[in-house]
């Protein structure tokens, strides 16, 4: 996509990843309260039982299940995404026959107007 590098979830062997980020306010940067669309680009092979991108917070989960081979980049989101107390969980959840892959792009949490 934009840059050079992209986040890898490949393995020669049958594997369960979870790469996750707590987002939240910095005395730089305040996450304000409000409604978001978190947003990112994949490409994956087949062979997962489970491939998803998520959203937790505010006891809430929000899941965008990711289907099937997607062998171009394929622009993916989660709508309306409530956040308070300026934090929230975002991450991406994969279980994975050997040799399949994802990669992921691009990845946006922004405030809806």
């Amino acid at each position: 996509m934009i840059g050079e590098k992209s986040l890898a979830l490949p393995d020669k062997v049958d594997f369960s990843r979870r790469v996750s980020q707590q987002v939240k306010s910095s005395p730089f940067v305040k996450l304000e309260d409000g409604v978001y669309t978190l947003t990112a680009w994949v490409r994956n092979s087949p062979g997962f039982t489970r491939l998803e991108m998520y959203a937790a917070g505010n006891n809430r989960k929000r899941l965008f299940n990711i289907r099937g081979e997607n062998v171009h980049w394929k622009k993916i989101r989660i709508k309306n995404i409530k956040i308070r107390d300026g934090k929230t969980e975002i991450g991406f959840l994969a279980e994975g026959r050997a040799f399949s892959f994802c990669y992921i792009d691009d990845i946006s949490l922004l405030k809806n107007r």
